[in-house]
């Protein structure tokens, strides 16, 4: 179409912005499934589930806003998901499908599936992780300990989907739902997450950390592919507490960890 300049419609504006174009993008949960009984979401990194950080919104007040649960008591979420982890989450809307799901979770009915960054080299194709694990009375709120004597059982199963200099991507299976159970069987095996300084990990994972004859910005610092727990909730599969059906949902990788498996994809390779 021929630009007027006489047609207000195509003229430039001369006013600012509006302030909230300047605003800090907020990370959106994806809804991938809702009805009577549950929801189940895809959690964003750096996101709360009940309590707003900053000026982000959490996952309950996103879900209030899509009007897809009422603005009540607290939200009943099967399992945690902490603010630095991504992937699948289930929230149940009433009280008999929160005690069916956690039925399903002491029978180790519900499944998790996740993908895990770890400092590698792992030597083996595959692993069982069985230690006991409880609470540790002192120290960071949630974080969990190996204890042989009062620990809950717990059992972690990996494969190795991928290696790198220096780290490995493996998928991980969790029987059954305990918070931080991936992280802290992982870092008891010798193969703690990339990131997750809480389980002996760094703070973030940069490029240079692997690419042979990465050259530094003498202007800026470097900027860190991932800085947060690099672990994914790829899936879940568990079974509708009304109907009884066998579910399975999953979760695409959000950008940070995509990126990362790319770079070292094409940097993290041994020379040849």
């Amino acid at each position: 179409m021929h630009r007027d300049d006489k047609d207000s419609e195509y003229k430039e504006s001369t006013e600012p912005m509006p302030k909230e174009e300047h605003r800090p993008r907020r990370p959106l949960i994806e809804v991938i499934h809702h009805d009577e009984d549950v929801i189940v979401l895809a959690k964003p990194p750096s996101l709360w589930l009940d309590v707003a950080a900053g000026e982000a919104t959490s996952v309950t007040e996103q879900l209030i806003k899509q009007g897809l649960l009422a603005d009540g008591p607290d939200p009943m979420f099967v399992y945690p998901l902490d603010p630095p982890v991504s992937g699948i989450l289930i929230l149940a809307k009433s009280e008999v499908a929160a005690r069916n799901l956690a039925d399903q979770v002491k029978a180790v009915g519900i499944q998790l599936t996740a993908l895990a960054i770890v400092r590698g080299p792992v030597m083996k194709n595959e692993g069982t992780i069985d230690f006991k694990l409880t609470d540790l009375a002192a120290g960071p709120k949630g974080k969990m300990k190996v204890d042989a004597i009062r620990g809950h059982d717990a059992v972690t199963t990996w494969t190795v989907r991928d290696q790198f200099v220096g780290f490995a991507l493996l998928e991980c299976r969790t029987q059954p739902v305990m918070p931080h159970q991936f992280r802290v069987h992982l870092e008891a095996a010798g193969i703690p997450l990339a990131v997750d300084p809480l389980y002996s990990g760094a703070t973030k994972l940069l490029l240079s950390s692997f690419k042979a004859g990465y050259q530094r910005s003498h202007r800026r610092p470097e900027r860190p592919l991932i800085d947060r727990v690099s672990l994914h909730v790829a899936s879940v599969e568990f079974r509708h507490p009304q109907s009884g059906e066998a579910c399975r949902y999953e979760s695409v990788l959000p950008k940070d960890f995509k990126a990362t498996l790319h770079q070292l994809e094409r940097f993290g390779r041994m020379p040849k």
